[in-house]
């Protein structure tokens, strides 16, 4: 499954999450396409946030061995050790890992949210069931 884009997902749910109660049983169905959809959207997520983690401890790594001296390339500043932190959680190749870790963070948070509605359209279709067959005197 290629990325989709946050604002993709968004519009998706935003059709995918309207109820047709006329079709109650397609409903059900449906229900569980959207769950296996989201959920495969998730994980792809989940390993995009777990890669950017891991990418974000080299980038911090190298930024730091940079601003100690203890790279190839010099440092045109020179700080004292108590700043370096400092220095590398400001650097901006940490800052554009830091984004995008983020960004991945809030995807994930976003489609978990779509998997809990999702589970609980179960309850939510047999109560409009339930209130059909009310209505319809059975």
């Amino acid at each position: 499954m290629p990325d989709v884009s946050f604002e993709a997902i968004r519009e998706e749910w935003a059709r995918d999450s309207q109820l047709d109660l006329d079709d109650i049983p397609g409903e059900v169905v449906r229900r569980h396409q959207q769950h296996q959809k989201y959920l495969e959207l998730f994980i792809q997520a989940r390993e995009i946030a777990t890669a950017l983690t891991l990418k974000l401890k080299r980038v911090r790594r190298e930024r730091y061995d940079y601003y100690m001296g203890r790279s190839d390339e010099v440092s045109p500043v020179r700080i004292l050790k108590s700043e370096v932190d400092m220095y590398v959680d400001s650097d901006p190749e940490v800052i554009a890992v830091t984004a995008k870790l983020e960004a991945a963070k809030m995807q994930m948070d976003y489609l978990e949210r779509v998997l809990w509605i999702l589970k609980d359209r179960g309850s939510d279709l047999r109560t409009a069931f339930e209130a059909r067959k009310f209505m319809e005197g059975r």
